[in-house]
């Protein structure tokens, strides 16, 4: 499914806020069991990944407001938060266009970089 197909509210919160793939998963297993508490070793655990990843996911989305901090180094999905809505909407159209999410992440650091070297391109004049 082509990354075109991705309305851009959804482009633009990948884009500000999520860099891979391991990071949304960290955010929708915390998004889909909100009561749950969690640290990088139980979040390891589910997704079978690696701890010091899951410690810097879990690190990240404290950061950026998506998830509270119970107690060190335990974390929770934030209700409460102006992101709620955002992460709802992410959930809800990955359920429907994960591999179009999925592109988007893997296609975004190329399109940086080429946004970033085009800056330094010199245009003719006409």
């Amino acid at each position: 499914m082509p990354t075109s197909s991705l309305p851009l509210d959804i482009k633009e919160s990948l884009t500000r806020y999520i860099d891979s793939v391991n990071q949304l998963e960290v955010l929708f297993l915390l998004y889909e069991r909100q009561d749950q508490i969690w640290d990088a070793e139980s979040v390891c655990k589910e997704l079978r990944s690696n701890v010091t990843s899951s410690r810097i996911q879990l690190a990240y989305l404290h950061r950026c407001g998506f998830i509270n901090s119970i107690e060190e180094n335990k974390y929770q999905f934030h209700s409460s938060s102006p992101l709620f809505e955002i992460t709802k909407r992410l959930h809800d159209v990955y359920q429907e266009k994960s591999v179009a999410v999925i592109s988007y992440i893997y296609e975004k650091p190329q399109n940086k970089l080429k946004e970033f070297a085009d800056a330094f391109k010199f245009k003719k004049d006409s």
